[in-house]
C-alpha cells in the first residue's frame, strides 16, 4: 500500500494517509504582473506583457517544476554531446578518430592531383581540403588547387544558414571549427564525386570499416541518417549525412515541391498529428538519442495517456501550459542536434486537521521515465561504439572549461536522477507500491531536490533561436524562438481524497478529529516561444543580446524579424 504517516504537534495525533484512492487535479492560474521587476526596465513600466526571465532562478518555488529537470537535463546533454563530439574527431582506440578518416582521403586523392585532374577528383580533393582547412592547416600543394579551395571555402561561409555554428558551437573555437568542418562534409556529392571519395576510402580496410561505424554512430548519436552514404545508391550521397526527424519527415511529406502556406506553423501541425495518432514517437530499433529525446516530451502533450493519469485530473489552463513547455523543450532540444540534424471550526473542538496533496516534483512521471530510458539507450551505444575507458577519460564539456567528474559517471548519474524522479512521482501518487523509490536512484533524486535551485545548470540563458526549415519561395529561414520564462502557478487539490486513520499517540483511533481537505499551491514556468521567418539566424550570444535590448515579446520579435 502506498501510504505516509506523519505526526500532527497541534493536534498531538498521528495521521496515516493512505494514497492507493486518491486522484488529484491541477490546474495553472494566472500570477499578477510583477511591477517591481517591471520597473527595473524602463521600456516596461508602462506595458502589460510579464516580465521574461532568462532563467530559472528568482523565482519563488514550492515543488521542483518539471522543467527545472528538463533544463538540467540540456545542459548536461549539450556539454555530453560536445565533448562526444570531440572525442569523434580526435578517435578512440576502439574507432579512429573522423579527421584521421577525412585527411587518409585527402592524401589518398591528392596523390592523383594534376591541375589537368578531372572534375570528379578535382571536386573530391576540394571537398575534403575545405573541411580539413576548417578544424587545422594544410600545405598547399600549387596555387589552382589552392584557389579552388578558397573558393569554396568562401561560398560556404556566404551561406551562414549552413556554415554558421549555434547552439552549443559557439563555446569555443574548437567546436566552432567542427561545426563548419562537419556541415561541409554533408553537402550532397554527385555519384562520380561521391565513388571517388568511396574508392579513396576503400584504399585502407581499416579506416573504411571506421567510417562505417562513424556513420552507426552518428545514427544512434542522434538519428538515422536522412540521406544515403558514399557507399549506398542515390542520386545525392553524402560523406558524413545529417540525420532524420519527426519534424524533417513531416517538412519533406508537405512542402517538397510548394512552399509553406501563410500562417503555417510546423509545431503545431507536429502536436496536431500526435494527439490524432497520426505520429507515432515511439522510438523504433532503428532510432537515435534524438527520437528517444522527443518521445519524452509527448507526455506534455497527452498527459491524460500516460500511466500515471487515473490520479491526476488536469485543468484547461494547465494542460495549455503544458504545451507551452513542449514548444520550447522540443526547440531546446532540437537544438543540441543542431549540427547533426537536416534544420479552521468554532467551538470546543479541536482545529480541524488539514490534508493537502503533497508533491515534491511536478507529476510528470512518464517524462522523467522516458528520459531516463533515452540515457541508458545513448551509455550503451557510446560504449559499444566509444568503448568505456574512453568515456571514463573525457570530461563533459562546458562554456567555461570542463566538467570535474568523468563523462561516463555523469551519464549514469543522470538517468539515475530522472529515474528516481519517475519513481517518486509515482509513489506520491499512490498509483501503486513502488519499490525503486528506495533505491538508489530515489535517494540520487532526492538529494538534488534539496539543493536544486542552486544547481549552477539551471543559471544558463535558455535564450536562443533555432531553425526548423528554409523556405526557397521566401528566401526565409522558419525558426523557433524561445523568448524567456514568466513564472504561473499551479493548483492541487484533490479530485478524490486518499483515506485518513488518525489515531493518539497510544495508537487508538480517533473518532472526533475533523479532517478537511485542502489545495497546494505550486509554481511552474511558462515559457514564452514563437515561430516566425527570418532572414538571418541569430546565434544564442546575438539573440540573447537582441532579448536584453528591446525587453517586450512585441519588439523582440519584430527586431528578429528586421
Amino acid at each position: 500500500m502506498s501510504s505516509y504517516i506523519f505526526t500532527s504537534k497541534p493536534h498531538g495525533v498521528d495521521v496515516e494517509v493512505d494514497l492507493s484512492s486518491q486522484v488529484l487535479a491541477l490546474e495553472a492560474i494566472e500570477q499578477e504582473p510583477d511591477w517591481t521587476l517591471r520597473a527595473r526596465l524602463s521600456r516596461q513600466r508602462n506595458s502589460t506583457e510579464p516580465y521574461l526571465y532568462p532563467w530559472l532562478t528568482g523565482m519563488h518555488w514550492g515543488w521542483a517544476p518539471a522543467m527545472a529537470f528538463a533544463l538540467k537535463a540540456k545542459a548536461f546533454d549539450d556539454g555530453l554531446y560536445a565533448a562526444v563530439d570531440l572525442l569523434m574527431q580526435q578517435g578512440t582506440p576502439l574507432l579512429p578518430g573522423k579527421r584521421g578518416i577525412v585527411e587518409h582521403v585527402h592524401q589518398e586523392l591528392l596523390s592523383h592531383w594534376s591541375p589537368e585532374a578531372a572534375a570528379p577528383l578535382r571536386s573530391a580533393l576540394v571537398l575534403v581540403r575545405a573541411a580539413l582547412s576548417m578544424t587545422g592547416t594544410l600545405k598547399e600543394p600549387d596555387r589552382k588547387l589552392g584557389l579552388l579551395v578558397a573558393k569554396s571555402i568562401r561560398e560556404f561561409e556566404y551561406d551562414a544558414g549552413k556554415s554558421k555554428p549555434l547552439g552549443f558551437y559557439t563555446w569555443n573555437s574548437r567546436l566552432q571549427a567542427l561545426f563548419k568542418q562537419d556541415r561541409l562534409l554533408q553537402d550532397e556529392l554527385t555519384p562520380d564525386v561521391a565513388q571517388t571519395l568511396h574508392a579513396a576510402l576503400q584504399t585502407d580496410g581499416h579506416l573504411l570499416d571506421a567510417w562505417r561505424r562513424h556513420l552507426r554512430l552518428l545514427g544512434r548519436l542522434t538519428n538515422p541518417l536522412s540521406k544515403p552514404a558514399l557507399d549506398e545508391e542515390g542520386g545525392s550521397r553524402c560523406f558524413f549525412p545529417p540525420s532524420d526527424s519527426h519534424e524533417g519527415r513531416l517538412v519533406k511529406e508537405l512542402f517538397s515541391e510548394k512552399s509553406p502556406p501563410e500562417g503555417f506553423q510546423l509545431v503545431d501541425e507536429l502536436i496536431s498529428r500526435i494527439r490524432k495518432g497520426r505520429l507515432d514517437t515511439t522510438p523504433t530499433p532503428r532510432s537515435g538519442w534524438y527520437d528517444h529525446q522527443f518521445h519524452a516530451l509527448v507526455p506534455f502533450l497527452m498527459p491524460e495517456r500516460m500511466p500515471e493519469a487515473k490520479r491526476l485530473v488536469l485543468g484547461p489552463r494547465y494542460r495549455a501550459e503544458l504545451e507551452k513547455q513542449f514548444r520550447a523543450l522540443f526547440a531546446l532540444t532540437r537544438e543540441t542536434h543542431i549540427k547533426q540534424l537536416e534544420q479552521a471550526v468554532a467551538g470546543g473542538r479541536a482545529p480541524p486537521l488539514i490534508i493537502e496533496p503533497s508533491l515534491s516534483l511536478e507529476p510528470l512521471a512518464e517524462f522523467y521515465r522516458r528520459r531516463a530510458e533515452g540515457y541508458l539507450f545513448l551509455r550503451q551505444v557510446l560504449c559499444e561504439l566509444l568503448g568505456a575507458p574512453a568515456l571514463a577519460n573525457i570530461r563533459r564539456v562546458m562554456p567555461t572549461g570542463e566538467a570535474e567528474e568523468p563523462l561516463l559517471d555523469e551519464l549514469v548519474w543522470m538517468e539515475q536522477l530522472f529515474r528516481g524522479a519517475h519513481a517518486i512521482v509515482r509513489q506520491e501518487l499512490g498509483v501503486e507500491a513502488v519499490p525503486d523509490a528506495r533505491l538508489p536512484a530515489a535517494l540520487i533524486t532526492r538529494r538534488w531536490l534539496r539543493q536544486w535551485k542552486e544547481d549552477p545548470a539551471l543559471t544558463q540563458d535558455a535564450r536562443c533561436v533555432v531553425p526548423l526549415f528554409f523556405d526557397r519561395e521566401r528566401q526565409k529561414t522558419k525558426v523557433m524562438a524561445i523568448l524567456g520564462f514568466h513564472p504561473t502557478d499551479v493548483v492541487v487539490h484533490f479530485q478524490q481524497p486518499p483515506k485518513v486513520r488518525v489515531t493518539d499517540s497510544r495508537g487508538h483511533a480517533v473518532s472526533d478529529q475533523d479532517v478537511y481537505f485542502g489545495a497546494a499551491e505550486h509554481p511552474t514556468v511558462c515559457p514564452v516561444t514563437a515561430e516566425l521567418y527570418v532572414s538571418q539566424v541569430p546565434d544564442r550570444t546575438e539573440f540573447q543580446a537582441l532579448c536584453d535590448k528591446h525587453v517586450s515579446t512585441r519588439a523582440i520579435l519584430e527586431a528578429l524579424q528586421g
